[in-house]
């Protein structure tokens, strides 16, 4: 369900439990045709709510949903690969200035680089399109869900998790005429297309 903060997600909520029972099922069903069953992950779109709340915890949620995610549908699979966190960085367009203080976008991007085997930053969503400031226009949740499948797709073939194309630094040359950007680049090489 969509427009709902962390907190009434996480574990000990009926969503959890619903997530709970969906896993349950998947498992009883592989069981029964004799298919080995586990789960490579959780896609987790979100962020919105939680910013326009001003939610000071958010990361500390966001690593303590990924680990009770893992310890419980784990227990149900029986597997132990990490049941990893996908996550991409919302690009809502709330109000900043009511809790300035809280980006949960940033959050999120320190939340995955400090927990690179439990959570991937799949990819940023500022550059989509979004009609009503919100939500995605079609288009972009085409190319938001190639970007997951790519996420998962590293983490079976390399049975790692992606990491993420991220600045590192940024600075505004003397005289203010340049803003200079340093970027760790995963794999491949930076380019920037000067065109559009």
């Amino acid at each position: 369900r969509s427009g709902l903060k962390l907190s009434a997600i996480k574990k000990g909520t009926t969503h959890y439990a619903s997530g709970l029972a969906h896993v349950t099922k998947a498992k009883a069903i592989s069981d029964g045709l004799g298919y080995g069953y586990r789960v490579l992950g959780v896609v987790f779109i979100h962020g919105e709510t939680d910013e326009q709340h001003g939610t000071t915890t958010y990361g500390a949620e966001v690593l303590e949903y990924a680990n009770d995610l893992h310890a419980d549908y784990s227990a149900i699979s029986g597997q132990a690969q990490r049941v990893a966190l996908f996550a991409c960085q919302n690009a809502s367009g709330y109000d900043k200035t009511v809790n300035g203080s809280v980006c949960t976008p940033t959050i999120l991007l320190t939340t995955a680089v400090d927990n690179p085997t439990k959570i991937a930053l799949v990819s940023p969503r500022y550059m989509l399109e979004h009609p009503d400031t919100l939500h995605m226009a079609t288009y972009g949740n085409l190319w938001q869900g190639r970007r997951y499948g790519a996420a998962l797709g590293h983490w079976v073939a390399m049975g790692a998790l992606p990491d993420c194309l991220r600045p590192t630094s940024v600075a505004m040359e003397a005289g203010n005429t340049q803003v200079l950007v340093s970027f760790t680049v995963p794999s491949g090489q930076l380019v920037i297309d000067r065109e559009e």
